[in-house]
């Protein structure tokens, strides 16, 4: 977008036509529209809704399929790590699908609060904010996917910043993004399309990584796993798409997609998800020339021994961003400020329907196509679920609508409740409830209520109204407590849905935490650990050399239920995080075929109340990302406690390939914690059943 230079128009003009002949037969076939070979970058964030409503239209009589979105994390949360307004993806989002078109969000540009207080919005955020990227990202996925917004851009032109680094973009933006989106994905069980960010087409700039070196970069710092497609901005201008040059991006896209290759990844697709020319200012072109060279260059991404790995094509942009005689960036758009055309609006649909439509973007996630070279593991059946068992299910990793959205809370037992449950209509469910043998069970939800008196919402299993509950006042949104033990009947296996719902008999009412159901027969955790039960053996905690992080770890050999030690982790309470991880390396450790995960906790304090502890186990997999991450349920300290975590609700192919766990502090717990300078706990024998 920031290439200077001139090439005689004459000669343009006959490299255009060779290139037509050669990559364009004049019999080509005619494509259907809308095409999702093409796509135009939305910045719809102001007017009223009929002016959006017109664009959105504009765009689908392109014949063009795609928008492409901002997601700008520095909007959203402006006010600080507990502030959100999703006011203008909102309505850009909702417009965009309201009129059939796909959208791909890219999300980018961090807080100056969670960059170290940078005002330049392309810093990446700093080590002690890479989880609010995660919640941020979490909560926009679950957001939207359940929309239909299923694709994601992770950052826009990363190079473009005076980090510039593809080190620090891989390990502050990149992994953790990814891994929480997937995360998101697998517990609404909807697959996702994860896109590596465009690094700008900057070329011999100082302290600018240029964008070949930048996408070796990724390979190189361990990004290969971690995106579904790789996007470019091809740019060229103002250079026909056909003139050979070091500045040319988009005929230059096959050198990106080799580096690819030789990682391993020629079959991921390469998207261009900016591309234009601009009209007026230095070094631009006239509005037909616009025109002209859009169609050559849809013609050379297209071309047969490229379509195979391009994905769209996405122009830049909808509309002129202001009326600039002397800045080209104002200048890209099909059509001008004041909303007329340009030439090259005329000609969209002409493109679209000679342009063969883009392969099918690949997922991951929830039943992911396995876009990543780890080969595809064997199919394993879905165990039976055990006879009985108490589990406890979070309530934003299940699905809400209608109002109902996810919400953060200090208090919650993973920081997070499903709120707004105020319209009619407007629920928290849950799916993949384990039901046991089947018959008569107990639920306990655990909840907020911030208004004076008592309020009601209506219970439903496996779609069937069973009663309508009450839930006393709490004091305030942020204090939580129990219902008592409601009864309910659940279906054998682990196909039990529940959902609490606004009716119109209801009021306003709670916040949900979560949902702990407990069927007949069995005793719920945690329990004294005797001589452990049979299983793959994970960590015996034998070994303090294997795990690493900020805790202070000790073998000792006289407090231990097997094995020849456990080890104590000493948590100093300071701002952030204290983990406690140990990192597997390949072949990694299956836990496909498990029911559950047990591990044996010895806390040295109590936590005050019923309060969850503020340890978190969390546990990531080579394919599936971050699979689990919850806290520890409230323990008794001073002797010996078996926590029991379900798999059923993880699929199989996701939990194959275990290679960290991590027992984490965070001081964000602060109810959890009690002004407790430290915290201790032994561990040992984590392992499945």
């Amino acid at each position: 977008m920031r290439i200077k230079g001139s090439v005689p128009y004459l000669l343009i003009m006959a490299m255009l036509v060779m290139m037509i002949a050669t990559i364009f037969p004049s019999d080509a076939n005619a494509y259907s529209v809308p095409n999702t070979r093409g796509g135009v970058n939305a910045q719809w964030y102001y007017g009223t809704q009929a002016e959006l409503d017109t664009a959105a239209n504009n765009v689908v009589a392109t014949g063009m399929k795609w928008v492409r979105i901002d997601l700008k994390w520095d909007l959203v949360q402006a006010g600080g790590a507990t502030s959100y307004d999703w006011s203008n993806p909102d309505k850009m989002v909702n417009t965009a699908l309201a009129h059939g078109l796909k959208v791909l969000l890219v999300a980018s540009y961090t807080p100056s609060w969670a960059n170290g207080g940078n005002s330049d919005s392309r810093y990446y955020p700093n080590t002690a904010n890479i989880n609010a990227w995660k919640n941020f990202l979490d909560l926009s996925v679950r957001r939207y996917l359940p929309l239909g917004v299923s694709t994601y851009e992770l950052w826009n032109e990363p190079n473009y910043s005076v980090q510039s680094s593809p080190s620090l973009f891989v390990s502050n933006i990149l992994i953790p993004g990814s891994t929480a989106i997937r995360a998101a994905s697998v517990a609404l069980q909807l697959p996702v399309t994860i896109i590596n960010g465009a690094p700008a087409n900057l070329i011999g700039v100082a302290g600018i990584v240029d964008p070949y070196d930048w996408v070796t970069g990724i390979y190189a710092n361990g990004g290969k796993n971690y995106f579904d497609a790789l996007a470019i901005h091809p740019y060229c201008w103002p250079a026909a798409p056909t003139t050979p040059s070091v500045w040319n991006a988009l005929l230059r896209a096959n050198e990106i997609h080799t580096i690819m290759a030789n990682n391993g990844d020629g079959s991921k697709q390469v998207w261009a998800t900016e591309f234009g020319y601009p009209t007026q200012g230095p070094n631009t072109v006239t509005e037909q020339q616009q025109s002209d060279y859009t169609i050559s260059a849809f013609q050379v991404w297209t071309q047969s021994a490229w379509s195979a790995w391009t994905g769209p094509m996405f122009l830049y942009t909808y509309k002129d961003g202001g009326v600039s005689t002397t800045d080209p960036e104002l200048n890209f758009g099909l059509l001008r400020n004041n909303n007329t055309f340009k030439p090259v609006m005329n000609q969209i649909l002409t493109i679209m329907t000679n342009s063969p439509p883009a392969p099918t973007p690949p997922t991951s996630g929830w039943g992911g196509s396995t876009s990543t070279p780890t080969p595809t593991p064997t199919p394993t059946p879905t165990p039976t679920p055990p006879p009985g068992g108490t589990t406890s299910y979070e309530a934003e990793n299940g699905t809400y609508a209608v109002g109902g959205q996810q919400q953060s809370a200090s208090n919650a037992s993973n920081l997070k409740v499903v709120g707004n449950l105020n319209s009619v209509g407007a629920y928290s469910q849950i799916s993949g409830v384990n039901g046991g043998a089947g018959g008569n069970a107990t639920l306990v939800v655990r909840y907020s209520n911030g208004n004076t008196t008592s309020r009601s919402l209506s219970l439903y299993v496996n779609g069937v109204k069973i009663q309508q509950t009450s839930y006393a006042a709490t004091g305030s949104w942020n204090t939580f407590g129990n219902t008592g033990s409601i009864t309910i009947p659940l279906n054998s296996g682990s196909s039990n849905t529940i959902k609490i719902q606004r009716d119109s008999a209801d009021n306003a009412a709670a916040d949900i935490d979560k949902y702990t159901v407990t069927t007949s027969g069995s005793t719920p955790t945690p329990t004294p650990t005797p001589t452990p039960p049979p299983g793959l053996l994970i960590n015996a905690f034998d070994n303090v050399a294997q795990w690493a992080g900020q805790t202070t770890q000790t073998a000792n050999t006289t407090i231990k239920t097997q094995g020849t030690q456990s080890i104590k982790n000493r948590y100093t309470v300071v701002s952030g995080w204290v983990n406690s991880y140990y990192t597997i390396n390949s072949p990694y450790v299956n836990i496909g075929t498990a029911a559950s995960l047990k591990i044996d906790v010895y806390p040295l304090s109590q936590t005050p109340g019923v309060l969850s502890e503020p340890i978190v186990l969390k546990l990531q997999d080579q394919v599936g990302g971050v699979i689990y991450e919850t806290k520890l349920p409230h323990l008794i300290a001073n002797q010996w406690n078996t926590v029991t975590i379900s798999l059923s609700g993880i699929p199989a192919g996701n939990r194959q390939q275990i290679k960290e766990v991590n027992l984490y502090l965070y001081s964000g717990f602060t109810s959890e914690i009690n002004g407790r300078a430290f915290l201790e706990y032994y561990f040992d024998n984590l392992r499945t059943t």
